[in-house]
């Protein structure tokens, strides 16, 4: 498995600066020279640090939902394969990240119709078919919970 740094050398010192730029990271050297493709690496790989991220922390693949309810994986990070050596897991249907929620796992409020209509549209939204509203809680704060519409009778 490659390195972070073995990663963007396989890449040219214009792929490097584009990386650079987007990260914020100056493109030259204090006393006004342009930086090295090694310059450029150490600088991308420090914005990445700094930033929490990892080259190799993206997700892949594909999840199933339904399946995914029925078992409770691990957290993201370092397995141990049957052969003893140590990997990062990243494949979708193998890890759960944490602080996700799925369908079955909401809580949902109930409000009327008329307040929601009256709440302003900066404290409410629909994420995936799902009505969402600010809610302030007295243990932690201001939080987004699912709502759900009653109806009147």
């Amino acid at each position: 498995m490659k390195s972070e740094k073995e990663k963007l050398a396989a890449k040219s010192v214009e792929q490097l600066k584009a990386a650079a730029k987007r990260l914020g990271g100056k493109l030259v050297t204090p006393d006004g020279k342009a930086k090295t493709k090694v310059q450029l690496i150490n600088t991308i790989v420090m914005k990445n640090r700094l930033a929490g991220k990892s080259m190799g922390a993206k997700q892949t693949g594909t999840s199933n939902k339904a399946k995914d309810l029925q078992r409770k994986a691990k957290a993201p990070g370092k397995r141990t394969s049957a052969k003893g050596k140590v990997y990062t897991e990243t494949r979708k249907n193998r890890t759960d990240k944490p602080g996700t929620m799925l369908g079955d796992n909401l809580k949902y409020r109930y409000i009327s119709a008329d307040t929601w209509r009256k709440t302003n549209k900066d404290f409410k939204t629909v994420i995936n078919g799902v009505k969402y509203k600010m809610f302030l809680d007295e243990s932690r704060g201001t939080i987004l919970a699912p709502v759900k519409i009653k109806k009147e009778s």
